[in-house]
């Protein structure tokens, strides 16, 4: 799933796409993702097309639109329901809420974001909200705003992930 196109979230593609290669697999991988975040992972992937074009046994890329708007269905089978929400970060991104359809099990994820209402609701209820604490600028939180989301979302437990440079103690 990608959220948003930044470079800390994309840029990684196209070594994601050579290890599960070389782990083996051959059947498509589903990429899910709005849309401009999809081309941006695409673009990525391509920088590498002369090198990867010779690799035919490469996993075809599935890649699956999604649409940004409230409640947007990401993936929804037997073991999971995830659906998305657009979350405030200066370009389109979007917040996750996953849920494992054999536990109950309920992830929110606010992605990069200043504090949203949208987080707090794919929060709601969740055993987890992971939230990102890079700080109080633009389209981003900080650690006491994140507790604040999670407070408001009545999630039971909240995971600091994004976190600034420097002491974490």
């Amino acid at each position: 799933i990608v959220t948003h196109a930044h470079p800390d979230h994309v840029s990684g593609f196209p070594l994601f796409m050579e290890k599960i290669w070389l782990a083996g697999r051959h059947q498509p991988i589903p990429v899910c993702g709005i849309e401009p975040a999809l081309e941006q992972a695409r673009k990525t992937f391509d920088a590498f097309s002369t090198i990867t074009d010779g690799w035919d046994d490469m996993p075809p890329i599935d890649w699956r639109p999604v649409d940004y708007a409230m409640d947007a269905t990401v993936w929804d089978d037997a073991t999971w329901t995830v659906t998305a929400a657009p979350v405030e970060h200066g370009i389109p991104n979007v917040g996750l809420r996953i849920q494992s359809n054999r536990s109950g099990g309920t992830v929110g994820y606010s992605c990069d974001t200043a504090p949203s209402g949208n987080v707090a609701y794919l929060g709601r209820d969740a055993d987890w909200l992971v939230h990102e604490a890079n700080g109080t600028g633009e389209g981003h939180s900080s650690a006491p705003q994140a507790a604040r989301i999670a407070k408001q979302a009545q999630a039971n437990r909240l995971l600091l992930v994004h976190l600034p440079p420097g002491n974490k103690q």
